[in-house]
């Protein structure tokens, strides 16, 4: 059964289903608040297993509509051009996905259950309850402090990727890894993920990580000459830094292009 979770985000309704486990976003909403276009034309450059549909619940009943998965929204995210962009991810990164990963739903007050009528807390009854609660929301807020910690540095590097463009150099991929261009070619390499062309392997090719584009050059005497590039996309550049960051664990800050 899919499970219907609806909150605002600046004056936008942003709904998310729960299926299988897995967190599905409303695409109509996602595209509403990056300002891309209909949801049809955005969700048709995702990968299949990007996106899909679900029945929502509406006021005039259940309604079949597109959605898209946690990288399918930061595929959406990263063909924005709009400044909302980047307050809207890291609003998801640091505040919906955290707290619905942890309690099961999203809301402003937490795990603290229901609310008066004005908004506020449960008030407690009892001096015992008073201090149960001051400590619940002591240790809440230290967990909280916490996961901001964690999350900083993985926000600061999705802040740079929304910047760029759909898909970057392996120059500009090791910019943001803090490693160099040559490097990070030698590790993929060793991973057996590029070839020693530098070219991806196809399993590679079909995620979606990598593109690879013909370019010509001209030399000194006028000939032009065709080489391949090979690109790092939105997906593969969240997948890379995975991988990156599994095998150089003490690495120092991400450097800020």
């Amino acid at each position: 059964m899919n499970e219907l979770m609806q909150f605002g985000f600046e004056g936008h309704q942003v709904r998310i289903v729960m299926r299988d486990g897995e967190l599905w976003w409303v695409a109509a909403d996602v595209c509403d608040i990056l300002g891309i276009g209909r949801p049809q034309d955005s969700v048709r450059y995702l990968d299949e297993d990007e996106k899909g549909r679900c029945l929502v619940d509406t006021p005039s009943g259940q309604q079949e509509m597109l959605v898209v998965n946690e990288p399918g929204l930061y595929s959406l995210i990263l063909r924005s051009r709009k400044p909302e962009a980047k307050a809207f991810k890291r609003w998801v990164t640091h505040e919906v996905l955290p707290q619905i990963r942890r309690t099961g739903s999203y809301s402003v007050h937490g795990r603290y259950g229901p609310t008066t009528e004005n908004g506020g807390f449960p008030v407690p009854t009892t001096y015992v309850g008073a201090l149960r609660l001051a400590a619940d929301l002591a240790e809440e807020n230290e967990r909280q402090r916490e996961r901001i910690r964690e999350l900083e540095p993985k926000a600061e590097f999705h802040d740079r990727v929304a910047s760029s463009r759909d898909a970057m150099s392996i120059r500009e991929a090791a910019k943001l890894l803090g490693t160099g261009q040559n490097r990070l070619f030698a590790w993929l390499r060793g991973q057996l993920i590029l070839m020693a062309d530098n070219q991806p392997y196809q399993e590679y090719l079909d995620a979606g990580y990598f593109r690879v584009i013909e370019q010509v050059w001209r030399d000194r005497q006028g000939e032009e000459h065709l080489y391949t590039k090979t690109l790092v996309t939105g997906k593969g550049m969240t997948w890379l830094q995975k991988r990156w960051d599994r095998d150089n664990p003490k690495r120092g800050p991400l450097q800020v292009v």
